[in-house]
Formats: structure tokens, sequence, C-alpha cells
């Protein structure tokens, strides 16, 4: 079996506060591992929305980057880090 890796969005509706990121699917849902906002993943809905799917997870890796870079100075963009 060959796992495929996808890049995703959560957002949290009515909120404006976003999140990229990147699994590699195996049946189990995934919603991201935010360390300094996890409590809004705990306390609002959210919605997470699949972007692209990939055959290998580095190409996948480099569109995250992409995107987090591209809105990084965004306050409503919750990601803590990019590039691995």
């Amino acid at each position: 079996m060959t796992l495929k890796h996808y890049t995703y969005k959560v957002t949290f509706p009515g909120m404006g506060w976003y999140y990229w990121g990147v699994h590699t699917d195996n049946g189990k849902p995934y919603y991201g591992s935010p360390c300094t906002h996890k409590w809004r993943w705990d306390f609002y809905e959210f919605e997470i929305q699949i972007l692209e799917w990939f055959e290998c997870r580095k190409k996948a890796e480099e569109v995250e980057t992409r995107l987090i870079k591209y809105t990084w100075h965004d306050p409503n963009c919750l990601n803590e880090h990019y590039s691995g």
C-alpha cells in the first residue's frame, strides 16, 4: 500500500484564524499540532479543507512551507513555524 500525503487548511468559521498543515493519510483524522494556539482547537469549532494530494511527502511539505511563508506575518495565521 502506497501512502498519500496532502496539504490542508484549518479554518475557524467566523473567527478569521487559519492553520496550514501537511499530513500522511493513514486513515486517522489529523488537525494539526499547534502548541501556543492549541486552546483554539479545543474551544472553537473548526473546519479542515484538503488542498492538494501528493505522492511524495517532501513535495507536500514544500507546498506547506510556501503557504506559511506567504502568510507568516498575518496575525490570523496560527502557524508557529515553517520549514521543519
